[in-house]
């Protein structure tokens, strides 16, 4: 049985027994804990999630939550197992496929039953690499070596071509990606692991005064980004040293109430913007406190502050603009679903934004 139910409810795991038998090797499924016990179902090919609690209401329940199950198949459209009265192979050109297909079920049943080490494997690799490439090679070799383990294990299997060979493999895969971490993921792991990497850097801490509530509209527009008509002013003024530094953050206050947070943490992401901080006038003003960059900036005339506000906002545009492009990007390389991630941002309650005209 799957190693990953030993945290289950008998009742859970009866309900995975199920699964496994109505499913069969055919359709890849997954399975999970929720934050409230209940068992969660994702079956390949059924667009929503299937629930069930850690205990039944009643005798029913799992007669019940199988009907669903096989309502939810029916209308999915999904292919039932064939079940085979006896082991016996027939005889002529149907021998060939009788070893094929026990190849493959004797695959998927060896990773249902070891995927939670394969899972911890796999995630050992991608983060001691820290390379998210390595993702589609490692799957690649895991469905060879399951192939490799179910041949190793029927002396009496027939010859298979390379045809044969990458068509098993390819069905493996199958069940490999979808039963294993997405690469959305690890994506966001490796991104935790960079940041904490970089929260263990000196941050730097700028302390800063109540503003009127103009004077913290221009600053809040500003800080995030500059443009050449401040970077003559940040050229010839030396880097000054902010005065009573504190280590202790405070929650931000609403810079419409004319009143900036009493102190504000800036770390830089990566390497390379700690390098490029050295000649970016934009980081140089942000690394001020409020009442310097008020002061720098109001030597500015009307028609420089108004131009290098038109320009903030179309490098915030510029800016989701490439995000969105590297999204986009990540969904290609890893041939995500999008029906999948609309789901995850359903679940996460997270509307996806209208396009303006």
């Amino acid at each position: 049985m799957i190693s990953k139910v030993r945290g289950f409810s008998k009742y859970q795991k009866d309900i995975v027994k199920s699964l496994n038998k109505e499913l069969g090797t055919g359709t890849p499924f997954s399975f999970e804990k929720t934050n409230n016990n209940h068992l969660k179902i994702l079956i390949n090919g059924i667009a929503k999630p299937l629930y069930t609690s850690s205990t039944p209401s009643d005798r029913k329940s799992a007669i019940n939550f199988m009907a669903d199950v096989k309502t939810a198949i029916k209308n999915a459209s999904l292919p039932r197992p064939s079940r085979p009265a006896n082991n016996v192979p027939p005889p002529g050109q149907a021998r060939k496929q009788f070893y094929f297909d026990k190849l493959y079920d004797a695959a998927v049943k060896a990773l249902r039953n070891k995927i939670d080490e394969f899972a911890e494997n796999e995630s050992k690799i991608i983060c001691s690499e820290n390379d998210l490439e390595m993702l589609k090679p490692s799957r690649l070799a895991l469905a060879e070596q399951l192939l490799s383990y179910a041949k190793n294990n029927d002396k009496r299997s027939a010859y298979l071509t390379n045809k044969d060979i990458k068509e098993l493999t390819t069905k493996i895969l199958k069940h490999i990606n979808f039963m294993l971490p997405s690469a959305a993921f690890y994506s966001e792991q490796l991104q935790q692991i960079q940041e904490n990497e970089m929260s263990e850097k000196q941050p730097i801490t700028v302390l800063a005064k109540p503003l009127t509530k103009k004077s913290a509209e221009v600053v809040q527009a500003t800080v995030q980004t500059t443009t050449q008509a401040a970077a003559p002013i940040l050229a010839t003024t030396p880097p000054t040293k902010p005065k009573n530094l504190t280590e202790q953050q405070t929650n931000n206050t609403d810079l419409q109430t004319g009143t900036l947070p009493q102190t504000h943490v800036l770390q830089p992401h990566t390497q390379q913007q700690q390098d490029d901080s050295i000649d970016n006038p934009a980081i140089l003003l942000a690394g001020k406190n409020a009442e310097s960059q008020i002061h720098w900036l109001q030597q500015l005339d009307m028609l420089q502050l108004q131009q290098l506000q038109e320009n903030i906002q179309q490098a915030i545009i510029q800016k989701t603009e490439k995000n969105i492009e590297q999204v986009v990007a990540l969904i290609e390389q890893n041939d995500l679903p999008i029906d999948v991630i609309l789901q995850k941002l359903a679940e996460r309650n997270i509307q996806p934004a209208k396009l303006e005209d």
